[in-house]
């Protein structure tokens, strides 16, 4: 996690000190406070006079007793001239005391006897006792969280101030023992002139420091602060140790000069916070600034308005000193948020629901007059009276159109006010809305990464999923990433180290991310490496991770917390969608699993019946023709030649047929193997014309034979080359048409053998020409025939004719014909390997 500095030693024990001091000033003030007298009226100075212009619940009664409009001319003997001399002499009484006023009124002067009571009420000394810890104990907190930060060290002092500033305010001064009160005023004034030149010290260095030049010369401020409250402190000695009305009036104008000081500056510093938001770029600045002019505007300028200007005019305050106390205690705590944790909560949208709820309640309140009024006439025009029914259907209306108008009003503030804010809402939005719809994983990242670089756009972006064994990385999306960082990612060691990012927790460089956001900082190592500051994973199926990987912004400002929510959004929604796909592909690869065994179920069943067939065809030849050679014993030779040679073809094709289903289940196997040997393959496709010369004349074909008269010499295996060619003759005789003739024809063709088998038969049609040599397959042309088979044979020849170096070429017209040319290698261009006695070629 991110650290933090720490305080000094020195400075440690310095604080310590000032704290000490601060709470000992704070218990003297208190007491002091406690204690001090009034006569209960408000004055104000008008035209160089102290005039009263209010008398409270406390102050004297009966005909003695100050008046309203009484100017105040002297307390026993001393004149008075202003309202701080009357209050700096009061203050040097004891509650009880009867104090002597000379009163002026309408040219009437006369004496009146006042019994000074407590000035302060009880529930006053327990809201500033209150707002006093307030202020102290935030400041203690803050510095306790922000060690070593200047600004939350000149908030500490500033609150330090406020404390001093709020107990030790003007009190009965001459507490014992003697001269403690002298010095607990002397401090209220200092931190009276102090508080605001912290508070302005306090803005150049927060959110951010800047005019370098002004703070490296604050120092003169300060130094204007205690000369001013020096003076001030100096003149009260004098006003209260001498008691003449030159040295209370001295103390009455510096002390007014204080309070001018006070004001001017701190509206300077509201000012500078002013500036501030209007320079911040990054939106976590300015949170942190609205919350601290939020404070601003309801602690400070309130004091301000309601105190210290009418002060200023020589006017009482507009409100209760009470109620003025309890607004200032709101600014401690906005800026305590503001330093530590300005997303405590969601300043923008209490913003916006007080506007949007202010907007609709003030629309329903006229929409309700305007309602009631309306609907009364529309009553008193039908019945002559109003009715009770008036505001009962005022009231339904209201109630029907406040969530129209609070969703009209909420969606009106957040695109006009917090544009940002909305933005991202709509992003996230349609973030998830994308990524839903993608159903393929290399568009879910392709989408995820498009959209996070409009929205963030950063530097390089990219997406990349981590087996579960952490054996290796997949990198299926990126921007702007280089070349050794895509090579980088698909390295085992990143993979271990992207499995080891916790889900959901941000990995990042603490430079580039907007403090006080909560983020793990233990994948740098891997970071560096691939080139980026910031990585957040998700988890998926059996523990595969999916990763997002970023870098810094191309603004160059950092990522603020709720562009890491959209981050968060992006990845987990990303780590759902490829859940989804996974389950999918599982899903429709099973589909595909099923059907196809569905499909080999019904060609297993194709196949035993049609083997069946062709095996049940020679067989009924083979028995019915040994019986006639049993049963008839005087056959004439001739006959039993031919019967024994229709016996023998029939063997043949019979051996033929169940010597290509163990033949393509050696090579389903890979166990196939070829014997290569010397072979004429014009001899080769003599003897095999032979073999089936039966077979053809039976079925009343006629053979035309021709040769090109070249020595086509192979190395070969003889059986398997003899295995093809009967396969392609038998095609030509069960496909063919009416037309019965077969022309075989063996040539030389660029270095190749080549023999053709062409028939004029129901030929092939383009689309079934492309899968002719899948295994099991069968024309549609060759089905409509009627004509049995397997769909092995023209599969056995494609392999045996690829074994040997060569290949199948058809050429075919549906309804023509079709000729099938095996073209292998000559001799002289076989590889030298290919003459050993013995060679093995598995499958495919």
């Amino acid at each position: 996690m991110r650290s933090s500095p720490t305080i000094p030693p020195a400075s440690r024990v310095a604080l310590a000190v000032l704290n000490l001091v601060v709470v000992a000033l704070c218990v003297a003030g208190f007491a002091q406070l406690r204690q001090k007298p009034s006569i209960h009226v408000d004055v104000a100075e008008r035209g160089g006079r102290v005039v009263v212009t209010r008398l409270d619940a406390l102050a004297s009664s009966g005909p003695d007793a100050p008046r309203s409009g009484d100017t105040i001319l002297a307390l026993d003997t001393l004149p008075i001239a202003s309202a701080t001399g009357l209050e700096t002499l009061l203050d040097a009484r004891r509650i009880g005391d009867v104090a002597r006023l000379t009163l002026e009124q309408a040219r009437t002067v006369r004496s009146v006897e006042a019994t000074l009571t407590r000035h302060y009420s009880t529930v006053y000394q327990v809201i500033v006792l209150l707002v006093a810890a307030l202020f102290y104990g935030l400041g203690v907190l803050v510095l306790a969280k922000r060690p070593g930060d200047p600004a939350a060290m000149t908030f500490h002092v500033a609150m330090d101030a406020v404390a001093v500033m709020l107990l030790a305010t003007a009190g009965r001064h001459a507490i014992e023992p003697h001269g403690l009160g002298h010095v607990v005023r002397v401090a209220d004034l200092l931190a009276y002139a102090l508080m605001t030149v912290l508070f302005f010290h306090f803005t150049l260095q927060f959110p951010t420091p800047k005019w370098e030049r002004l703070r490296r010369r604050i120092g003169w401020v300060y130094a204007a602060g205690v000369l001013v409250a020096l003076v001030a402190g100096a003149a009260f000695l004098l006003a209260t140790l001498v008691n003449e009305r030159r040295w209370l009036e001295t103390f009455a104008s510096t002390f007014g000069f204080v309070q001018k000081f006070f004001g001017v500056l701190g509206l300077a510093s509201v000012a500078s916070f002013i500036d501030s938001y209007r320079r911040s770029v990054e939106r976590a600045e300015r949170i942190k600034l609205r919350w601290v002019l939020t404070g601003v505007t309801v602690g400070f300028l309130s004091f301000i308005a309601f105190q210290l200007i009418p002060q200023w005019i020589h006017e009482p305050p507009l409100v209760a000193e009470e109620w003025i106390v309890l607004l200032a205690g709101v600014a401690p705590v906005t800026f305590s948020i503001a330093i530590i944790r300005h997303r405590v909560m969601d300043l923008d949208l209490l913003l916006s629901r007080s506007t949007v709820y202010t907007i609709v309640l003030a629309t329903l309140a006229i929409t309700y007059t305007g309602l009631v009024f309306a609907l009364g006439a529309v009553a008193r025009a039908i019945t002559g009276t109003s009715g009770d029914i008036v505001p009962v259907i005022a009231t339904l209306a209201i109630a029907l159109m406040f969530e129209p108008a609070r969703a009209r009003a909420q969606s009106f503030v957040d695109r006009r006010f917090f544009r940002t804010r909305y933005n991202l809402r709509q992003a996230q939005r349609e973030l998830v809305d994308e990524l839903n719809a993608c159903v393929e994983t290399g568009r879910l990242a392709a989408t995820a990464i498009g959209i996070l670089d409009d929205i963030l756009a950063p530097e390089r972006i990219a997406l990349a999923t981590v087996q579960s064994d952490g054996a290796a990385a997949t990198l299926h999306a990126e921007r702007g990433l280089s070349d050794d960082a895509r090579e980088c990612i698909t390295d085992a060691d990143i993979a271990t180290q992207l499995l080891q990012l916790s889900p959901g927790e941000i990995h990042a460089d603490e430079r580039w991310i907007e403090p006080g956001v909560e983020i793990a900082t233990n994948g740098g190592d891997v970071l560096r490496r691939l080139g980026v500051c910031c990585a957040i994973a998700s988890t998926y199926g059996d523990g595969q991770r999916a990763v997002l990987l970023l870098d810094r912004r191309k603004s160059g400002t950092r990522y603020s917390l709720e562009d890491l929510d959209v981050l968060r959004t992006a990845i987990t929604t990303t780590g759902l969608g490829l859940e989804r796909i996974m389950l999918q592909t599982n899903i429709l690869r099973r589909e595909a699993e099923a059907e196809q065994l569905r499909e080999l179920d019904r060609i297993k069943s194709y196949f035993v019946s049609s083997v069946t067939h062709e095996l049940k065809t020679p067989l009924t030849s083979i028995r019915m023709f040994a019986e006639i050679l049993q049963g008839e014993h005087e056959l004439e030779r001739a006959r039993v030649q031919r019967y024994a040679r229709i016996i023998e073809s029939e063997s043949i094709r019979l051996a033929r047929q169940i010597d290509n289903v163990l033949d393509f289940s050696k090579i389903e196997r890979g166990t196939k193997d070829y014997r290569f040997e010397t072979v004429d393959l014009a001899a080769l496709v003599d003897g095999v014309l032979e073999t089936v010369e039966h077979q053809l004349t039976s079925a009343g074909f006629s053979l035309e034979r021709t040769d090109d008269g070249h020595e086509l010499t192979l190395v070969a295996d003889r059986d398997a080359i003899a295995g093809a060619i009967v396969n392609l003759v038998s095609n030509a005789i069960k496909y063919s048409g009416a037309d019965r003739s077969i022309a075989v024809r063996t040539y030389r063709l660029d270095g190749h053998a080549a023999v053709a088998v062409t028939d004029r038969g129901i030929g092939l049609s383009e689309s079934d020409r492309a899968r002719v040599f899948e295994p099991f397959f069968r024309a549609e042309s060759a089905k409509n025939s009627g004509a049995a088979g397997t769909g092995l044979g023209l599969a056995l020849i494609r392999h045996v004719v690829e074994a040997h170096g060569g290949s199948v070429e058809i050429e075919s017209r549906l309804g023509v014909g079709s000729t099938f040319t095996l073209l292998l290698p000559l001799s002289d261009h076989h590889l030298t390997s290919s003459r050993h006695e013995e060679h093995s070629v598995d499958r495919g």
